[in-house]
Protein backbone atom coordinates (compact mmCIF):
# COMPACT_ATOMS: atom_id res chain seq x y z
CA UNK A 1 0.00 0.00 0.00
CA UNK A 2 2.57 2.66 0.58
CA UNK A 3 5.06 1.52 -1.56
CA UNK A 4 2.37 1.74 -4.58
CA UNK A 5 1.35 5.26 -2.94
CA UNK A 6 4.69 6.28 -2.83
CA UNK A 7 5.85 5.46 -6.32
CA UNK A 8 2.55 7.42 -7.94
CA UNK A 9 2.87 10.55 -6.00
CA UNK A 10 6.52 10.02 -7.60
CA UNK A 11 5.23 9.96 -11.11
CA UNK A 12 2.72 12.62 -9.78
CA UNK A 13 5.46 15.37 -9.49
CA UNK A 14 7.75 14.21 -12.08
CA UNK A 15 4.72 14.94 -14.66
CA UNK A 16 4.26 18.38 -16.35
CA UNK A 17 1.84 20.55 -15.58
CA UNK A 18 -0.99 20.85 -15.62
CA UNK A 19 -0.53 17.70 -13.39
CA UNK A 20 -2.95 15.63 -11.57
CA UNK A 21 -4.08 16.29 -8.03
CA UNK A 22 -1.82 14.53 -5.80
CA UNK A 23 -4.43 12.59 -3.76
CA UNK A 24 -4.73 8.74 -2.94
CA UNK A 25 -6.89 7.75 -6.36
CA UNK A 26 -4.47 9.29 -8.84
CA UNK A 27 -1.42 8.39 -6.81
CA UNK A 28 -2.59 4.54 -7.52
CA UNK A 29 -3.57 5.22 -10.70
CA UNK A 30 0.21 6.15 -11.76
CA UNK A 31 1.73 3.69 -9.38
CA UNK A 32 3.95 1.07 -10.67
CA UNK A 33 2.39 -1.86 -8.80
CA UNK A 34 4.78 -4.29 -9.60
CA UNK A 35 8.02 -2.44 -8.01
CA UNK A 36 6.45 -1.79 -5.09
CA UNK A 37 5.39 -5.38 -4.84
CA UNK A 38 9.29 -6.13 -5.16
CA UNK A 39 10.47 -3.38 -2.77
CA UNK A 40 7.28 -4.81 -0.39
CA UNK A 41 8.47 -8.43 -0.62
CA UNK A 42 12.30 -7.57 -0.05
CA UNK A 43 11.30 -5.49 3.03
CA UNK A 44 9.34 -8.61 4.58
CA UNK A 45 12.26 -10.38 4.04
CA UNK A 46 14.64 -8.73 5.54
CA UNK A 47 12.30 -7.88 8.48
CA UNK A 48 11.03 -11.81 9.12
CA UNK A 49 14.84 -12.80 8.83
CA UNK A 50 16.10 -9.82 11.42
CA UNK A 51 13.10 -10.76 13.66
CA UNK A 52 13.96 -14.26 13.54
CA UNK A 53 18.02 -13.66 14.40
CA UNK A 54 16.93 -11.16 17.14
CA UNK A 55 15.17 -13.62 18.86
CA UNK A 56 17.80 -16.53 18.08
CA UNK A 57 15.57 -18.67 16.83
CA UNK A 58 17.87 -19.17 13.72
CA UNK A 59 21.15 -17.98 13.18
CA UNK A 60 21.96 -15.72 10.00
CA UNK A 61 23.26 -18.08 7.90
CA UNK A 62 20.66 -20.54 8.84
CA UNK A 63 17.91 -18.14 8.25
CA UNK A 64 19.37 -16.96 4.92
CA UNK A 65 19.62 -20.95 3.63
CA UNK A 66 15.90 -21.07 5.06
CA UNK A 67 15.38 -18.03 2.45
CA UNK A 68 16.80 -19.62 -0.11
CA UNK A 69 15.04 -23.09 -0.17
CA UNK A 70 11.56 -21.18 0.31
CA UNK A 71 12.52 -19.18 -3.04
CA UNK A 72 13.37 -22.34 -4.89
CA UNK A 73 10.21 -23.39 -3.94
CA UNK A 74 8.23 -20.61 -5.14
CA UNK A 75 10.37 -20.99 -8.16
CA UNK A 76 7.71 -23.41 -10.09
CA UNK A 77 4.94 -20.55 -9.55
CA UNK A 78 7.26 -17.81 -10.77
CA UNK A 79 7.60 -19.56 -13.75
CA UNK A 80 4.16 -20.18 -14.64
CA UNK A 81 3.19 -16.62 -14.27
CA UNK A 82 5.90 -15.28 -16.34
CA UNK A 83 5.04 -18.05 -19.07
CA UNK A 84 1.42 -16.71 -18.85
CA UNK A 85 2.17 -12.91 -18.76
CA UNK A 86 4.08 -13.62 -22.14
CA UNK A 87 1.72 -15.40 -23.35
CA UNK A 88 -1.06 -12.38 -23.16
CA UNK A 89 1.76 -9.84 -24.13
CA UNK A 90 2.34 -12.24 -27.12
CA UNK A 91 -2.08 -12.70 -27.89
CA UNK A 92 -2.13 -8.64 -27.36
CA UNK A 93 0.85 -8.40 -30.30
CA UNK A 94 -1.02 -10.69 -32.49
CA UNK A 95 -3.88 -8.66 -32.13
CA UNK A 96 -6.14 -11.55 -31.36
CA UNK A 97 -9.00 -9.06 -30.44
CA UNK A 98 -9.28 -7.67 -33.75
CA UNK A 99 -9.21 -10.50 -35.55
CA UNK A 100 -11.60 -12.90 -32.97
CA UNK A 101 -13.90 -9.46 -33.66
CA UNK A 102 -13.05 -9.65 -37.69
CA UNK A 103 -14.08 -13.20 -37.76
CA UNK A 104 -17.13 -13.09 -35.55
CA UNK A 105 -18.71 -9.90 -36.93
CA UNK A 106 -19.95 -7.22 -35.50
CA UNK A 107 -23.05 -8.57 -34.68
CA UNK A 108 -22.41 -11.29 -32.13
CA UNK A 109 -24.61 -11.08 -29.38
CA UNK A 110 -23.35 -9.45 -26.58
CA UNK A 111 -24.49 -11.24 -23.38
CA UNK A 112 -22.29 -14.51 -24.86
CA UNK A 113 -18.96 -12.12 -23.96
CA UNK A 114 -18.83 -12.41 -20.41
CA UNK A 115 -20.07 -16.29 -20.26
CA UNK A 116 -17.10 -17.01 -22.64
CA UNK A 117 -14.86 -15.13 -20.77
CA UNK A 118 -15.62 -16.26 -17.29
CA UNK A 119 -15.73 -20.15 -18.52
CA UNK A 120 -12.37 -19.48 -20.24
CA UNK A 121 -11.05 -17.63 -16.96
CA UNK A 122 -12.19 -20.81 -14.89
CA UNK A 123 -10.54 -23.14 -16.69
CA UNK A 124 -7.22 -21.16 -17.35
CA UNK A 125 -6.89 -20.73 -14.08
CA UNK A 126 -7.09 -24.17 -12.94
CA UNK A 127 -4.72 -25.05 -15.68
CA UNK A 128 -2.31 -22.47 -14.85
CA UNK A 129 -2.40 -22.04 -11.16
CA UNK A 130 -2.15 -18.60 -11.40
CA UNK A 131 -4.81 -15.90 -11.25
CA UNK A 132 -3.04 -12.80 -12.11
CA UNK A 133 -1.36 -14.76 -15.37
CA UNK A 134 -5.23 -15.34 -16.25
CA UNK A 135 -5.62 -11.79 -15.95
CA UNK A 136 -2.52 -11.31 -18.21
CA UNK A 137 -3.77 -13.67 -21.12
CA UNK A 138 -7.99 -12.88 -20.96
CA UNK A 139 -7.68 -8.84 -20.80
CA UNK A 140 -5.71 -8.37 -23.70
CA UNK A 141 -8.62 -10.43 -25.13
CA UNK A 142 -12.19 -10.02 -23.77
CA UNK A 143 -11.84 -6.40 -23.66
CA UNK A 144 -10.63 -4.80 -26.66
CA UNK A 145 -13.20 -7.47 -28.24
CA UNK A 146 -16.06 -6.06 -26.34
CA UNK A 147 -14.73 -2.67 -26.94
CA UNK A 148 -15.12 -3.32 -30.93
CA UNK A 149 -18.95 -4.57 -30.90
CA UNK A 150 -20.19 -1.30 -32.88
CA UNK A 151 -24.03 -2.01 -32.95
CA UNK A 152 -24.04 -1.33 -28.89
CA UNK A 153 -23.98 2.16 -28.11
CA UNK A 154 -21.87 3.76 -25.50
CA UNK A 155 -23.06 3.05 -22.38
CA UNK A 156 -23.92 -0.92 -23.58
CA UNK A 157 -20.09 -1.21 -24.27
CA UNK A 158 -18.99 0.79 -21.22
CA UNK A 159 -21.47 -2.11 -18.91
CA UNK A 160 -19.98 -5.14 -21.13
CA UNK A 161 -16.64 -4.07 -20.06
CA UNK A 162 -17.41 -4.20 -16.84
CA UNK A 163 -19.13 -7.21 -16.96
CA UNK A 164 -16.34 -8.30 -18.95
CA UNK A 165 -13.31 -7.35 -16.11
CA UNK A 166 -15.91 -9.07 -13.54
CA UNK A 167 -16.24 -11.85 -15.43
CA UNK A 168 -12.25 -12.03 -15.60
CA UNK A 169 -11.63 -10.98 -11.60
CA UNK A 170 -14.26 -13.34 -10.69
CA UNK A 171 -12.77 -16.25 -12.47
CA UNK A 172 -9.28 -16.12 -12.31
CA UNK A 173 -9.23 -16.69 -8.39
CA UNK A 174 -10.76 -20.60 -8.97
CA UNK A 175 -7.73 -22.15 -9.99
CA UNK A 176 -5.54 -20.13 -7.77
CA UNK A 177 -7.41 -21.82 -4.73
CA UNK A 178 -7.45 -25.48 -6.00
CA UNK A 179 -5.10 -26.02 -8.62
CA UNK A 180 -2.17 -28.23 -8.38
CA UNK A 181 -0.17 -25.79 -9.71
CA UNK A 182 -1.15 -22.82 -7.82
CA UNK A 183 1.27 -20.78 -5.49
CA UNK A 184 -1.57 -21.19 -2.80
CA UNK A 185 -1.37 -24.68 -3.17
CA UNK A 186 1.98 -25.31 -2.08
CA UNK A 187 1.97 -23.11 0.82
CA UNK A 188 -1.00 -24.10 2.27
CA UNK A 189 0.11 -27.97 2.28
CA UNK A 190 3.36 -26.67 3.57
CA UNK A 191 2.21 -24.61 6.62
CA UNK A 192 -0.38 -26.90 7.26
CA UNK A 193 1.42 -29.98 7.06
CA UNK A 194 -1.06 -31.96 4.65
CA UNK A 195 -0.32 -33.76 1.43
CA UNK A 196 -1.26 -31.94 -2.02
CA UNK A 197 -4.26 -34.71 -2.84
CA UNK A 198 -5.68 -34.17 0.80
CA UNK A 199 -5.72 -30.26 0.20
CA UNK A 200 -7.10 -30.82 -3.65
CA UNK A 201 -9.41 -33.75 -2.18
CA UNK A 202 -11.23 -30.92 -0.03
CA UNK A 203 -11.01 -27.34 -1.49
CA UNK A 204 -11.99 -28.60 -4.70
CA UNK A 205 -15.28 -30.04 -4.23
CA UNK A 206 -16.08 -26.07 -2.21
CA UNK A 207 -14.84 -24.43 -5.00
CA UNK A 208 -16.37 -26.11 -7.63
CA UNK A 209 -19.99 -25.21 -5.74
CA UNK A 210 -19.08 -21.36 -5.43
CA UNK A 211 -18.00 -21.13 -8.81
CA UNK A 212 -21.21 -22.89 -10.01
CA UNK A 213 -23.16 -20.76 -8.12
CA UNK A 214 -21.32 -17.32 -8.73
CA UNK A 215 -21.51 -18.44 -12.40
CA UNK A 216 -24.93 -19.76 -13.04
CA UNK A 217 -27.05 -17.41 -10.87
CA UNK A 218 -24.31 -14.27 -10.93
CA UNK A 219 -22.69 -14.14 -14.22
CA UNK A 220 -25.50 -15.64 -16.45
CA UNK A 221 -28.51 -13.37 -15.04
CA UNK A 222 -26.59 -10.53 -15.00
CA UNK A 223 -25.21 -11.13 -19.14
CA UNK A 224 -28.59 -11.92 -19.95
CA UNK A 225 -30.24 -8.64 -18.46
CA UNK A 226 -32.68 -10.38 -15.78
CA UNK A 227 -30.72 -9.10 -12.77
CA UNK A 228 -28.59 -6.08 -12.18
CA UNK A 229 -25.52 -6.59 -10.00
CA UNK A 230 -27.19 -5.88 -6.67
CA UNK A 231 -29.97 -8.36 -7.17
CA UNK A 232 -27.16 -11.12 -8.53
CA UNK A 233 -24.94 -10.04 -5.74
CA UNK A 234 -28.03 -11.05 -3.06
CA UNK A 235 -29.17 -13.95 -4.87
CA UNK A 236 -26.25 -15.30 -4.75
CA UNK A 237 -24.99 -14.75 -0.96
CA UNK A 238 -29.12 -16.19 -0.44
CA UNK A 239 -28.10 -19.81 -2.38
CA UNK A 240 -24.51 -20.19 -0.70
CA UNK A 241 -25.84 -19.63 2.83
CA UNK A 242 -28.45 -22.51 2.11
CA UNK A 243 -25.46 -24.28 0.38
CA UNK A 244 -23.26 -24.13 3.56
CA UNK A 245 -26.50 -24.74 6.24
CA UNK A 246 -27.37 -27.77 3.79
CA UNK A 247 -23.72 -29.07 3.88
CA UNK A 248 -23.40 -28.53 8.09
CA UNK A 249 -26.62 -30.42 8.20
CA UNK A 250 -25.26 -33.59 5.87
CA UNK A 251 -22.32 -33.67 7.66
CA UNK A 252 -24.08 -33.44 11.17
CA UNK A 253 -25.98 -36.40 9.93
CA UNK A 254 -22.99 -38.63 8.69
CA UNK A 255 -21.05 -38.36 11.89
CA UNK A 256 -24.55 -39.30 13.58
CA UNK A 257 -25.00 -42.01 11.58
CA UNK A 258 -20.98 -43.12 11.84
CA UNK A 259 -21.76 -43.23 15.66
CA UNK A 260 -24.71 -45.25 15.50
CA UNK A 261 -22.79 -47.54 13.14
CA UNK A 262 -20.23 -48.03 15.42
CA UNK A 263 -21.76 -48.62 18.13
CA UNK A 264 -23.99 -51.34 16.97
Amino acid sequence: FIGMWLSGLEVIHKMQEPRPVANLVNAFGNSDSVNALLWAAAGASLLSMGLICIQKILSVQDAAAAWVAGFVEMMEPLLVLVLAWALGAVLADLQIANFLSTAMGSHMPAWVLPLITALLGYSISYVTGSSMGTAGILFPISLPLANSLTHLTHDERLDLLLQCSAAILSSMTFGNTCSLLADTTILTTTSCGCTVHQHIETATPVCLAVAAIAFLFGTVPIACGILNGIEALLLCIVILTGFLFGLDKYAKYKERTSVEYRAE
